[in-house]
């Protein structure tokens, strides 16, 4: 308080009643600036979505990451060029060098290695894991600011749990994927770009946007879509200067990582590779994307590669497929919804065992009945999710949000492509935050609209049903999280591998992989240290073991399949009842089951067997 001057009685009671009120009027309004309940009020969004994060990830925090699938070979390929190997493929015979994957993640899991001072698994995947975690709470701030850009408070919140409780994003966030860091590189590249600040120095963020989207190119292939988008911004507000000058920056990584392919490609161990079919179209991970969806069916190698007319056909059956795909990517997966069961009641479908897994991200599924494609009444909410994910890009192309617009499209151009569309949802996993603020803004608009009060009754109705379907989208999420987190609690989610570290659990792990595991057990106490292991899980079978492995070859000829087991030369295969690839079923099992001579059974739990080559 500042000192009174010298005044009467009544006017000394008059300035000590005006600095009261001053005091009370300073305190007033720092309550309402920077008080609790004020900071709560301005970040209750951020509040919201830390704590879906985490409470997402605390019941999944420890052990180490999973490491199956494409994690395996991410592993491996780390451990290479942390050992000084170079960029090799180290669980097969002769150490192919690696052309199908970009090498960044690999990277990153050479330096936890070195850093660590150890390659095991069980010391550095439980650092990933907590490294997961904190990407993934990255990942959820990431989306709220961007949901921000284009939608009210409320609604932002929404599109970010949107994001954050799909069970795509959950599963894939638990594995040493791409898809998590690809998503947040995505969304921060939106963010840095869409900017409203004018940059002091212009050509600092364009080193950032490069930088950001070189990271994504290096994560994955379909990482090109961000140079493509980039450019196409630039193309699109006739920034001449700006578009040759992204166009010769995006050419860098570009032309570098094919530039690597081409001299694997022309090298004498490639075109003389370790065993005969190393280097075949259908061995996907050690060929280039390319050349493997050139063939029909990578998983059915014997129908023959595609031409130009199958791969316009494939496009336009990819296209038709895409309105389920994209409405099942902004909340989930038919099977989860509650209409299903009153679906398969009224029209009961007969499915092959190769198509029992929804949950499994990498689930090769050839064969389904007709059944399977039908129009079932869980489709129509599916539909209209779709319809207003697709009437909220059309929103953005009407805004000129050039970037934002071609990044998702870009991405449903390149998965249209592809001989997968049961794998779709996965593939479009680093799209649900891009997909969840489209759904939302087209569902927002089109609910102002019904407010008006010349909409009457109907207009009250057509509100109520659009809150319906949000709401039971936001519950079907909510189920299909629980199911995973119930499933992944269950003894059969334990992982019984020796090799991973102790408390190990892990989403999609049933009885089959425990029952593969035990095998890989068996094999890594009994199988000689140069044996060689034919299995549907080769890197990690290598991790766990310390056997080389291979995948086994497709070839549908029993003769010619034994024939080139014996050219690796395999000792040893799992048959296994693994519901992702059953190459060991449909093409290892009629060969070596025909040859009672040359292979004999060893082991057996039920849900795998191991077949031992008859040494000779």
């Amino acid at each position: 308080m500042r000192r009174l001057p010298k005044r009467g009685p009544n006017q000394i009671d008059s300035v000590i009643l005006d600095e009261v009120i001053a005091v009370q009027h300073a305190v007033g309004t720092a309550s309402a600036t920077g008080g609790f309940g004020a900071t709560l009020k301005r970040h209750w969004g951020k509040a919201v979505v830390i704590a879906l994060a985490l409470v997402l990830w605390l019941p999944r925090l420890s052990g180490p990451i999973d490491l199956r699938w494409d994690g395996g070979v991410y592993y491996v390929l780390g451990t290479s060029l942390a050992t000084g190997h170079g960029y090799r493929i180290l669980s097969e015979p002769g150490s192919p060098e690696a052309l199908q994957y970009p090498p960044l993640l690999p990277a990153i899991i050479a330096l936890y290695e070195r850093v660590l001072g150890s390659t095991d698994p069980a010391i550095v995947a439980p650092w990933l894991r907590t490294s997961y975690a904190a990407l993934f709470l990255a990942y959820a701030l990431a989306v709220l600011a961007l949901a921000t850009r284009y939608l009210r408070p409320g609604l932002a919140v929404a599109a970010a749990t949107l994001a954050l409780l799909h069970h795509h994003v959950v599963f894939l966030s638990d594995l040493l994927y791409t898809e998590l860091p690809f998503a947040v590189i995505s969304v921060v590249f939106v963010l840095v770009a869409t900017s409203h600040a004018r940059p002091a120095r212009p050509w600092l963020r364009e080193t950032v946007l490069f930088s950001l989207a070189a990271a994504g190119f290096l994560l994955r292939t379909a990482g090109l879509v961000l140079f493509a988008a980039w450019i196409g911004e630039a193309l699109m507000r006739r920034r001449w200067r700006v578009v040759l000058l992204r166009l010769v920056l995006a050419l860098i990584p570009t032309l570098a990582w094919q530039g690597h392919i081409t001299r694997v490609r022309s090298t004498y161990e490639y075109i003389h590779p370790a065993y005969e079919y190393q280097r075949a179209s259908y061995q996907f991970y050690n060929v280039s994307y390319s050349e493997n969806i050139s063939l029909l069916n990578p998983f059915r190698p014997e129908l023959g590669s595609i031409d130009a007319g199958v791969l316009i056909h494939r496009i336009a059956i990819n296209l038709l497929a895409l309105p389920r795909s994209v409405g099942e990517a902004v909340s989930a997966k038919a099977d989860d919804w509650p209409l299903k069961r009153l679906d398969n009641r009224l029209f009961p479908r007969r499915i092959t065992p190769a198509a029992r897994d929804e949950t499994n991200p990498d689930r090769h599924v050839d064969q389904i009945s007709s059944g399977s494609a039908r129009v079932g009444m869980v489709l129509v909410p599916i539909f209209f999710l779709s319809a207003f994910t697709f009437g909220g890009i059309v929103i953005l192309a009407a805004r000129r949000e050039w970037l934002t617009l071609f990044i998702v499209l870009g991405s449903i151009g390149l998965i249209c492509t592809t001989p997968w569309p049961l794998q779709f949802t996965r593939y479009l996993t680093p799209l649900t935050p891009f997909l969840a603020i489209c759904f939302l803004l087209a569902w927002s608009q089109v609910y102002g609209a019904l407010c008006s009060r010349r909409r009457g009754r109907s207009g009250a109705l057509a509100r109520v049903a659009l809150t319906v379907l949000l709401v039971l989208t936001f519950a079907v999420q909510v189920y299909a999280a629980l199911k995973l987190f119930y499933l992944r609690a269950s003894k059969v989610a334990v992982v019984v591998a020796k090799g991973v570290g102790g408390d190990s659990r892990a989403f999609a792990h049933d009885d089959s992989w425990q029952a593969w595991e035990r095998a890989v057990n068996w094999i890594g106490a009994h199988a000689p240290p140069d044996a060689v292991v034919a299995t549907s899980a080769p890197h990690l079978c290598y991790m766990l073991t310390k056997r080389l492995s291979v995948l086994p070859p497709m070839e549908a000829d029993p003769v010619r399949e034994r024939e080139l087991l014996e050219k690796v030369p395999v000792s040893d295969v799992i048959v296994d009842e693994l519901l992702a690839l059953d190459v060991t079923r449909r093409y290892v099992l009629p060969a070596i089951g025909q040859d009672a001579d040359g292979w004999h059974l060893v082991y057996s739990n039920g849900g795998a067997r191991v077949y031992e080559r008859t040494r000779r």
